[in-house]
């Protein structure tokens, strides 16, 4: 039913005030609990997914078309399953390039 659902549709609004934080990053490094996670690319570029090969960093707005591109993460629960795991974070943009203000609409798939 309904009501056991334990998924989640989220609101993020990063500010990007780096006066205020001496680390560059909105949100740290995680995976998400749940099955999937689901979110919108931004105007605002700081979403980073890190591949699980190399460990390197990649920004998820520099391939997508901002505001149109949908972004699907396996998330913990797929892991148990041997699926890889979806590390990311969400960055300040570097001095000189897009700025403002970032808001990020994230759909968490949850199993009870």
């Amino acid at each position: 039913p309904l009501e056991s659902d334990a998924s989640v549709l989220d609101a993020f609004h990063y500010f990007n005030d780096s006066s205020k934080s001496a680390n560059l990053t909105n949100m740290s490094a995680h995976t998400d609990p749940g099955l999937l996670t689901m979110t919108s690319t931004s105007f605002v570029a700081g979403l980073e997914v890190q591949d699980a090969s190399t460990g390197a960093w990649i920004p998820v707005e520099a391939l997508c078309s901002p505001m149109f591109d949908v972004v699907v993460f396996a998330a913990d629960v797929l892991g148990s399953y041997g699926v890889p795991v979806c590390a990311h974070r969400v960055t300040m943009p570097t001095p000189g390039k897009e700025s403002g203000e970032r808001v990020s609409v994230v759909y968490e798939l949850r199993v009870s």
